[in-house]
């Protein structure tokens, strides 16, 4: 092996597997006396060395009391009991040495780059032990994996990428399960007793109540070996049982010869299954746990996937089945589909699991389990007319990360909002699609845009059709600019056609909000025609945030106008739309005098969803730090007033998004927020209206912390 092939290895409590990546792109496992699966065992010799691997296991039966089959097991401790204690560090090293020997007879030299598997949830402490012993055995610096993130890899590469958060439900010597996203895990969950190392144990216990009254002695000597010769009976029966285990995925019948106590049992498969069931059982509700912990629920949001070795047995697949309602994937050789997923991806630095914190991957990790609680809501809403806006800001939020991902999301919500059914909604859908889509490089989007315009003015009511073209100017503002002006101008010519005075109204202000983002001089014009202080504030304010991109001078100008009408009409919902355009357009910071009066607002605003918006956006205009977090902290927990409300939660989470982009809030504080808006979701008072606008709000929160950049309209949807 020249110098730059990799080299992947996964140490396990039982057997350790490790693969081969050649220059050419060719892969191997490594085979250790022909077999992919070394035992992960050790040895003490009487001068200190240590064997490992098959030959530890055949000088075991000469000295058992200075042998251990599973070391792994030892690692949150200092020492293996091996005869004298051994450092845990040098147990492990032994085994890894007998990979790195065979790694380089296999290729002629030591690889140029080496992954080792860990389990996702191993804390810094475990991780550190197993790169000294990497070091110790000469494999040098390695890099560490989590097990389930490659373990995806591999099955997204045998399968196709998924659009969903997959499950992979690890049953080797140990049992863990996780809920992974791109290269996120999003929930773990390790199994106490569930893994191929207590179904032995299950297995003895069974032949121990089956057989225990012929020789109590004998099965004591085995519960409790005190000498090598017991030690060695003890051993063989473990040795035993594993084989017809591993039998009985193959043959209905197996025998095991029990030692000390002179029996050859026969057990059936279907003995085994009823053994085995309620382990797999203790499994499904990890997998429930882990869901939750994610933020997720069942329905599975994506396909689950088994490895290790004791998925083997049919019964695994049964009861998932049986009770997930989802039949899981497994492959031929499940110990390897770990190796053989960090070999793909070694030359890609692998996430760091564990260890200290860095704000930068707390941020990201967060990011991905709101797109992933995002899409399961975003999904189980039908309506089209909210669906298809969730899905496209699924795939802005996506577009950075993942943009192959984006494009699909993209063309999936042009096609949904295409499927709205009443036409005076449909504009505004494919509307609402095209601002989400503007992160999105899209070749479709100007005959995407063509279709909206169409759609919006075919509509026959004159308010509903003033109404879906400002929507659409709105979105095409970024992508259409010229049609997006063209667009307003034949909206504000059809207001006058409206003849309900409230009408006109509701639609002279939609006109002027979109002019304010595509020619705020036009939105200074229309807001004159309002006699209501609210609506001219809003609208003045809004044009002050696109005015002040050009000239900051003339859009504090507005801004201050704004404000005034904002002390005219004195109503929460005025100081709102005011406060939050001033936000976005970065002022006016320092104003203490401003920011003292909403504070005032907002803590007397008996809506919680406007009081949690006031307090987010006083916390992003007040000068001073301190305050700042406390008034954000404020603003996310006010779905204490009523946590069951799903219009409140989402509202909650809104404001949290708010103050997401300009304020560096705690990332706790965010998550509480989105928690709460989850919860009350699934609470079954949430409308398909509800959830749509809990994904939209989520997936935003994910773009922001993905570092995207979010424009006042998104901010105001």
């Amino acid at each position: 092996m020249a110098v730059g092939c990799a080299l992947a290895v996964e140490l396990g409590a039982v057997h350790t597997v490790a693969m081969l990546g050649h220059p050419d792109g060719r892969v191997e496992p490594l085979l250790f006396d022909s077999s992919p699966l070394l035992p992960s065992a050790v040895f003490a010799q009487p001068d200190g060395s240590l064997l490992a691997g098959r030959d530890a296991v055949h000088a075991a039966r000469l000295a058992p009391e200075r042998y251990e089959p599973n070391p792994l097991l030892h690692i949150t401790g200092e020492t293996v009991p091996l005869g004298d204690d051994v450092p845990v560090v040098t147990a492990l090293a032994a085994v890894l040495g007998r990979v790195a020997a065979e790694a380089a007879r296999v290729g002629g030299a030591a690889p140029g780059a080496v992954v080792l598997l860990c389990p996702a949830g191993w804390a810094e402490r475990e991780r550190s032990v197993l790169t000294a012993a990497a070091e110790s055995a000469g494999l040098g610096t390695v890099l560490l994996e989590a097990a389930p993130i490659a373990a995806a890899r591999y099955f997204h590469r045998l399968f196709g990428a998924q659009a969903a958060p997959l499950t992979v439900l690890d049953l080797g010597g140990t049992a863990e399960v996780s809920v992974v996203f791109g290269d996120r895990v999003l929930a773990t969950e390790r199994l106490a007793e569930a893994g191929g190392l207590d179904l032995d144990e299950a297995l003895i216990d069974h032949l121990d109540g089956s057989y225990r009254e012929q020789d109590p002695a004998g099965w004591q000597r085995l519960r409790a070996p005190e000498t090598p010769d017991e030690r060695r009976a003890r051993q063989q029966l473990l040795d035993d049982v594993r084989a017809a285990k591993e039998m009985l995925s193959r043959t209905p019948q197996a025998s095991v010869h029990v030692p000390l106590v002179g029996v050859d049992a026969p057990i059936s498969r279907a003995e085994l299954a009823g053994i085995a069931e309620p382990m797999v059982g203790d499994a499904v509700e990890a997998l429930r746990a882990a869901l939750r912990s994610a933020g997720l629920a069942l329905p599975l949001p994506g396909p689950m996937f088994l490895v290790g070795g004791m998925s083997r047995m049919p019964l695994v697949a049964t009861v998932l089945h049986r009770e997930l309602g989802v039949a899981p994937t497994g492959v031929n050789q499940p110990e390897l589909v770990g190796v053989h997923g960090a070999l793909l991806g070694l030359l890609a630095r692998p996430a760091p699991v564990g260890g200290a914190a860095d704000p930068r991957r707390a941020r990201a990790d967060q990011a991905y389990r709101l797109l992933a609680q995002a899409e399961q809501l975003a999904r189980r809403v039908s309506a089209p007319a909210d669906r298809a806006p969730a899905l496209a800001h699924l795939a802005a939020a996506m577009a950075s990360v993942a943009p192959d991902r984006a494009r699909q999301l993209a063309i999936e919500a042009d096609a949904v909002a295409r499927g709205t059914h009443d036409v005076r909604f449909r504009a505004g859908a494919l509307g609402e699609v095209l601002a989400g889509l503007a992160a999105v490089e899209l070749p479709e989007l100007a005959p995407m845009g063509s279709a909206a315009t169409r759609t919006a003015l075919a509509v026959p009511d004159p308010y509903w059709q003033v109404m879906a073209l400002a929507d659409l100017a709105t979105a095409l503002r970024s992508v259409l600019p010229a049609r997006a002006a063209a667009l307003i101008e034949v909206a504000e010519l059809l207001v006058e056609g409206i003849a309900d005075q409230q009408q006109r109204r509701n639609g002279l202000l939609s006109v002027g909000q979109a002019a304010a983002l595509v020619d705020p001089a036009r939105a200074v014009r229309l807001a004159g025609y309002l006699d209501d202080p609210d609506a001219r504030a809003s609208m003045l304010a809004s044009a002050a945030v696109t005015v002040a991109a050009a000239d900051p001078d003339r859009g504090a100008e507005l801004a201050a106008e704004a404000l005034r009408c904002a002390r005219t009409q004195a109503t929460p919902n005025t100081w709102v739309s005011v406060l939050t355009y001033q936000v976005l357009s970065g002022g006016p910071r320092g104003e203490a005098a401003t920011v003292e009066e909403a504070v005032r607002i907002a803590y007397g605003c008996g809506d919680p969803v406007d009081r949690a918006w006031l307090l987010a956006c006083c916390a992003v205009l007040t000068d001073d730090a301190g305050r700042a977090e406390r008034l954000a902290a404020d603003a996310t927990a006010q779905t204490r007033f009523d946590d069951t409300d799903p219009a409140v939660a989402a509202g909650i989470a809104a404001a949290a998004r708010l103050l997401a982009g300009p304020l560096p809030v705690a990332a706790e504080v965010l998550g509480t927020a989105c928690a709460r808006m989850v919860a009350a979701t699934a609470k079954g008072r949430s409308s398909e209206w509800h959830l749509a606008a809990v994904a939209t709000v989520l997936a935003d929160l994910a773009r922001l912390l993905l570092g995207g950049p979010l424009r006042p309209a998104d901010m105001w949807s």
